[in-house]
């Protein structure tokens, strides 16, 4: 699949991620105190395919009949920000997401369906690492990036 973007073609990798829920949950436990919402919330970030707002994550727990309120989901999902499980993804102003990050990617949103693909690209990460460095010889330390695209996918256009 490629995207075009002010008249340059740009090869962009889409992808799912692939993640080994067991090994990465014995890690989690050996770190952390099993609670019921903790391993929920574990579950329910390594089966989604896309980001999630607090209130998304919500009602996956009510759909496994594990009632939480909105301040107790936030608080979980710190802590899995403090151990480096889960990644915050802006994907529109204002509102924040959550996904399971095995690696570094960024994401693709339909304007019109509101599809969120992942995609990975060698170029810009090339191009933001060089930024970096020519920030950093202003005075200025990137200490991350985040970076979406937002147009119509495939099935919108047609």
């Amino acid at each position: 699949m490629q995207i075009i973007c002010t008249k340059k073609v740009f090869a962009v990798s889409f992808f799912c991620m692939e993640i080994s829920p067991d090994k990465s949950l014995a890690k989690l436990q050996k770190k952390l105190r099993n609670t019921p919402i903790r391993t929920a919330l574990f579950e329910i970030f390594t089966a989604s395919k896309k980001p999630m707002t607090i209130g998304d994550l919500q009602n996956a727990l009510l759909q496994k009949n594990i009632p939480a309120n909105p301040t107790t989901v936030y608080r979980q999902v710190e802590t899995l920000l403090r151990e480096n499980r889960i990644q915050k993804v802006i994907l529109q102003e204002g509102v924040l997401h959550y996904e399971w990050q095995e690696h570094h990617h960024h994401h693709f949103i339909c304007q019109q369906c509101k599809k969120v693909m992942c995609i990975a690209d060698d170029v810009l990460e090339t191009a933001m690492e060089q930024l970096s460095l020519r920030l950093q010889q202003k005075g200025l330390y990137v200490s991350t990036h985040h970076f979406s695209l937002e147009g119509k996918c495939q099935s919108c256009i047609f």
